[in-house]
């Protein structure tokens, strides 16, 4: 079942209510009893837009990634750390003259 918020008007708590469907009736405040509002949100959901990427493969052809699994497959698979999993890149200074 959703889980909808409500914040009180008079007092500015706010309270959670499961339901079984949406409906546009408010409970009272269990708090001082005060009329609550729903608020609205973004859904809790791990959303995940697909990209092209020239990164995994070894050869450098352009792949398109849908998923968080097919990335995690296909950095499995060409031997690609993710950059929040990798070390501190190794860089070294070169003189430009």
């Amino acid at each position: 079942m959703p889980i909808y918020e409500e914040e009180c008007s008079q007092c500015g708590k706010v309270n959670e209510r499961i339901s079984p469907s949406y409906t546009e009736d408010t409970i009272p405040c269990p708090v001082c009893g005060g009329f609550t509002e729903r608020l609205y949100s973004l859904a809790a959901m791990a959303m995940f837009d697909g990209f092209e990427t020239t990164n995994l493969h070894p050869e450098g052809r352009k792949m398109h990634v849908r998923s968080k699994k097919e990335l995690s497959n296909l950095c499995h698979e060409f031997g690609v750390v993710p950059a929040g999993d990798a070390p501190p890149p190794k860089t070294k200074f070169v003189d430009p003259n």
